[in-house]
């Protein structure tokens, strides 16, 4: 049993030494740019349709002539609730490039579900537990704008903006990433 732990021991020993001795933005740089990071988040969301002078009108009109017409301008006032899903995969490069890939997949209660990918590119830098991205080119292949905005007016997408991770590291688990600038967000 105590052979076993022996590596174990040795491990966090020198991990430990690592960090005393050497500068951290080293340690920090390496481990950032060794493995891929992940991200995975579940979001909801409820909008309604601002309702200006002239439907309060029409709708009024319409509540006169028929009960029916009265139930349709109900349902047309209901809010539209969205079930959002984000995949992101990130990969920080040794040139102080990175690469970010996102998929996003919605639906509604009056829309069928849809997806649509975002790839985002540019450089980054450490200073101390922190990380800076800041994107130079994004493509993405959504053919609705106006879902995209939505989600960007509710910080639930980070498109086109400079972001901000820390870097958390515990002696025996893995580093985590965690999104300063939008909604909590973790990469592992």
């Amino acid at each position: 049993m105590a052979q076993k732990s022996t590596p174990l021991a040795f491990s966090c020993v020198i991990i430990t030494a690592s960090i005393v001795i050497f500068p951290q933005e080293s340690l920090y740089q390496f481990l950032l740019t060794t493995k891929q990071w992940q991200s995975h988040t579940q979001s909801f969301l409820e909008t309604r349709q601002p309702s200006t002078r002239h439907e309060q009108q029409d709708t009024q009109k319409i509540n006169q002539k028929s009960a029916q017409q009265n139930k349709l301008t109900k349902q047309h006032n209901e809010p539209t609730r969205y079930h959002i899903n984000t995949a992101s995969q990130m990969v920080f490069l040794p040139n102080k490039q990175y690469q970010k890939v996102t998929m996003v997949s919605y639906s509604s209660n009056n829309q069928k579900p849809n997806e649509f990918e975002y790839m985002e590119t540019g450089t980054w830098s450490v200073s101390g537990q922190y990380i800076e991205a800041n994107p130079s080119n994004i493509s993405d292949n959504s053919l609705n704008n106006d879902i995209v905005n939505l989600l960007q007016r509710n910080n639930l997408l980070e498109i086109k903006t400079k972001q901000t991770y820390h870097m958390s590291v515990s002696l025996l688990k893995k580093p985590i990433l965690k999104n300063l600038s939008f909604m909590p967000r973790a990469f592992y």
